[in-house]
């Protein structure tokens, strides 16, 4: 795996606003991905959530949420310094359950498949419109490609992405922005 600065990703900070993920940069506060796919979350989906927390309770489904996100934080730094290159495995601290499982995922999923890191923890945007990091940005097996939260996303979320942007300047620009959101709620 070898890093090529191809692209300069922007600084951005994030913040709250009214309860909800934004990026601050070129000025202008952006919706994040997520809360672009929070706000559009299907009915389906969110009674399908409900029902789940009143079949456990909601002591143990806020029990199993915090330990599910505190495990995914975990793995994400584990693999964040992978791709990074700090990866020390004497100097890691992780808990051992993380450390398997993005083992797994370094072992089977990017050693010799990943071949080229443009970015890692990348702010990418569509100005004016909304912002997201992406986990790993490079060549897989070949291809352009796009690492967020685990998923493996080809070039079809760049191609997908050129159509938006050339469709937004139209009078389209909030039926692509969900069309995008729940492309990547997909994945």
């Amino acid at each position: 795996m070898e890093w090529n600065k191809k692209f300069t990703y922007p600084r951005s900070t994030r913040s709250l606003i009214n309860g909800s993920r934004h990026y601050s940069l070129d000025g202008s506060n952006l919706p994040s991905v997520t809360t672009i796919l929070k706000v559009t979350q299907s009915e389906e989906d969110k009674a399908a959530i409900e029902a789940w927390k009143q079949r456990v309770g909601h002591k143990e489904a806020n029990r199993i949420k915090n330990e599910a996100s505190s495990r995914g934080s975990s793995m994400h730094a584990y693999l964040e310094k992978y791709l990074l290159g700090k990866f020390n495995l004497d100097l890691l601290d992780e808990e051992e359950r993380s450390k398997k499982m993005a083992n797994e995922i370094i072992d089977n999923g990017l050693k010799d498949k990943l071949s080229e890191v443009w970015g890692a923890e990348a702010t990418v945007y569509f100005p004016g419109k909304y912002a997201g990091t992406a986990d790993c940005i490079g060549i897989y097996e070949g291809k352009d490609w796009v690492w967020n939260n685990g998923t493996i996303v080809e070039a079809e979320l760049v191609r997908m992405k050129s159509r938006i942007e050339r469709r937004t300047r139209s009078r389209h620009a909030k039926e692509d922005a969900l069309e995008f959101a729940k492309f990547l709620k997909l994945l």
